[in-house]
């Protein structure tokens, strides 16, 4: 699954690209992040094409121009545990950590980790629970800080997202957050969303866009002030 994951890039026009060089232009990431659930690269890539900096701790950084925090609380395809290295484990069911996870960017040196450790890369599997086999600390603060996120904000945009109650880390700070929820993921789920807001959300203020990511990519940029 990661080496699949890995093969896709954003090309120039791609939205993300898009994105990435609005919130450049605009000095957003001074002000927002972003979360990312999916394992590509695409929206990493798209942001290191416009020369800003994925940081995912940015509380241990200094807040500068060319860096914007990035959550990734199911991991990603390239990210591996640091420290660990195994050819030959037996799994128990018990996930497996290490030090300052590794992120790894160059074709080779992936495709040489892949073939060589067996120690999967950081991603939650694609089930209820979200468990990990790798970098287990790695994802509870990834997901606490979203969690911090969410609560905090004033404004989000959720993007390609389908409502699914048992993934609770995900949806259960979107029902506890005042902020105004914009929710952006086409007609049916926009049904589905809607019908989630009045069990959870009742009373708070939440604005459905009918389209897909393309469809209301300016209308997403004007709510979120990336102009």
């Amino acid at each position: 699954m990661a080496a699949y994951f890995f093969s896709f890039v954003p090309r120039y026009n791609n939205l993300y690209c898009k994105l990435a060089s609005l919130i450049k232009e605009s000095g957003w990431n001074l002000k927002g992040g972003l979360v990312s659930l999916n394992y590509e690269r695409m929206l990493p890539l798209a942001l290191t094409h416009n020369n800003l900096l994925p940081i995912l701790f940015p509380a241990s950084y200094e807040i500068q121009d060319n860096r914007i925090e990035l959550c990734l609380p199911h991991g990603t395809c390239n990210l591996f545990c640091g420290g660990i290295r195994a050819s030959n484990i037996v799994f128990s069911g018990v996930a497996f950590d290490g030090g300052e996870p590794e992120c790894i960017v160059d074709f080779l040196m992936f495709q040489q980790r892949l073939a060589s450790d067996v120690i999967p890369p950081i991603m939650s599997y694609f089930e209820p629970k979200k468990s990990n086999s790798s970098g287990n600390s790695f994802i509870a603060k990834q997901r606490k800080r979203y969690q911090e996120l969410v609560i905090s904000s004033q404004k989000i945009a959720i993007i390609g997202l389908k409502v699914r109650s048992f993934d609770t880390h995900i949806w259960s700070p979107l029902a506890q957050t005042n902020a105004e929820i914009i929710y952006c993921s086409g007609t049916h789920a926009g049904a589905e969303f809607l019908e989630w807001s009045r069990q959870n959300r009742d009373g708070k203020n939440n604005r459905i866009l009918g389209g897909y990511f393309a469809n209301c990519f300016d209308d997403i940029c004007r709510e979120l002030e990336i102009s």
